[in-house]
């Protein structure tokens, strides 16, 4: 009878602290607690200082263009910003120069295309990360017309504040010399 005691007084004892604790807990009153939701919002606005919009789109080979692309967060809220740039091909061609030997003349023969990027760029804005290694080719649609290229994405590293702009991922476009190679026949 003095071991069943033992073992049944402690095991009474732990159910009525248990019982009593979830009583204490579930009638406790606190404070009321209300929310407060501040609306928020998040809007960029790219720039490009250097950039004359109204300038003509006639470029040159090997002509450097000023664009300086950068983001500034016009919204209320910080704001992690990415930017994406495309790079169209250009169609070069591949000729062979031949000689005819009745008219004593050399000829150009139109033999294969090849494509090459429009223009190149130094990438070396501080701040900015490029997400991925190496490129990542498509083809993009503007004004219904189509053009093959590469499309890179970069990431600004640290968050934007309101009102802060990034520093320009690049400060100009180098046209390039697009010229035709020549195989001798």
């Amino acid at each position: 009878m003095k071991k069943t005691m033992k073992i049944i007084l402690p095991l009474i004892l732990i159910v009525a602290i248990c019982i009593n604790s979830s009583f204490a807990l579930l009638s406790a009153r606190t404070n009321k607690i209300s929310n407060e939701f501040n609306f928020s919002y998040t809007d960029i606005k790219l720039t490009e200082p250097s950039w004359d919009p109204n300038a003509p789109n006639i470029y040159n080979p090997g002509q450097i263009i000023n664009k300086d692309p950068q983001i500034t967060n016009t919204g209320s809220q910080e704001a992690y910003v990415y930017m994406s740039v495309f790079i169209p091909y250009v169609n070069t061609g591949r000729y062979a120069l031949t000689y005819d030997y009745k008219t004593h003349k050399y000829e150009n023969i139109y033999k294969e295309a090849s494509q090459i990027e429009a223009f190149s760029y130094d990438y070396g804005g501080t701040g900015w990360e490029d997400v991925y290694a190496s490129e990542y080719k498509t083809t993009m649609v503007h004004e219904g017309e189509k053009y093959n290229g590469e499309l890179w994405f970069y990431y600004y590293k640290t968050p934007l504040m309101p009102n802060e702009t990034t520093t320009p991922l690049f400060n100009n476009l180098k046209m390039q010399r697009i010229e035709p190679e020549r195989v001798f026949a």
